[in-house]
């Protein structure tokens, strides 16, 4: 399983739904999860994938969540999926909010500035 490409299969989605993971109790959880927005995880890729995320969700303070679900106002974090989250150069900006856009440099994930 390629945690890069799954995450870009989330779409416009992938912060709710990276946050949602973030929240799973089971691999399980992480199954419907991905069935409730149109992915196939199996419970093996499932389990690997929870793994992941217990691991990093014991590391992450409070401001790095945000900064993976778009809330920081760091220049830059890590992200779950072990790239950088970095202000986009050129600049590129929310159109209903205003605020500065961060992406991850690995797998794309978008957010802005709380």
């Amino acid at each position: 399983m390629n945690v890069t490409e799954l995450v870009a299969q989330l779409g416009e989605t992938r912060a709710q739904v990276l946050l949602r993971a973030l929240k799973c109790q089971t691999a399980e959880e992480l199954v419907d999860l991905a069935r409730e927005n149109g992915l196939s995880v199996s419970q093996e890729e499932a389990g690997e994938l929870f793994s992941l995320l217990a691991a990093r969700r014991d590391e992450l303070s409070d401001a790095e969540l945000d900064a993976v679900t778009g809330g920081s106002g760091k220049s830059s974090r890590e992200c779950f999926c072990g790239g950088t989250i970095q202000p986009t150069d050129p600049p590129e900006y929310h159109p209903v909010h205003g605020a500065h856009i961060y992406r991850c440099t690995k797998c794309g994930l978008e957010g802005f500035p709380g």
